[in-house]
């Protein structure tokens, strides 16, 4: 059974990805869904499964399977390239985001001897915005799959 159908969409990239959360491993002819999903919507790069059989308020369980295409998918904020997984944090309104992130590094009184503490980092989205301004950045995040992509992004830049 489909308990959540999870949609991601990268802003600037156009790439989509749906996250399909069901309470069983096996999902009922899942292949033909796929092709008719992709064959219908040519931007769906990935179509991602997790397994949530848990009765309770939260979306996803803890086992998560690419079913087609790739694991994530990318998005442009700020110039800075992001991969972003099902489970990661990613704002939906990037144009707000950016105009609010750059607002908060122009009124900023930062500079390169400069510490940011990105608490609830997500992706890291906040915390890499001010990266090329300050020392150092930490980000503080408990979901696993998040900080693999800010650790994804971080050497992709080739930050300490």
């Amino acid at each position: 059974m489909i308990r959540h159908l999870v949609v991601r969409r990268g802003h600037y990239s156009g790439q989509k990805m749906l996250a399909f959360v069901t309470t069983r491993p096996k999902v009922f002819r899942i292949d033909q869904i796929i092709a008719k999903i992709t064959e219908a919507f040519p931007s769906v790069v990935s179509i991602i499964q997790n397994i949530n059989d848990k009765n309770t308020n939260a979306i996803f369980g803890k086992e998560f399977r690419t079913l087609y295409g790739q694991d994530t998918i990318t998005d442009r904020m700020l110039g800075n390239d992001y991969e972003i997984s099902a489970q990661s944090f990613y704002q939906v309104n990037t144009e707000m985001a950016e105009n609010l992130y750059q607002t908060a590094i122009d009124f900023s009184d930062l500079n390169s001897d400069s510490i940011v503490i990105d608490a609830y980092s997500g992706i890291g989205t906040i915390g890499l915005s001010f990266a090329k301004q300050v020392k150092e950045v930490y980000g503080v995040e408990v979901i696993e799959t998040a900080v693999e992509d800010a650790k994804k992004y971080r050497r992709s830049k080739s930050f300490d």
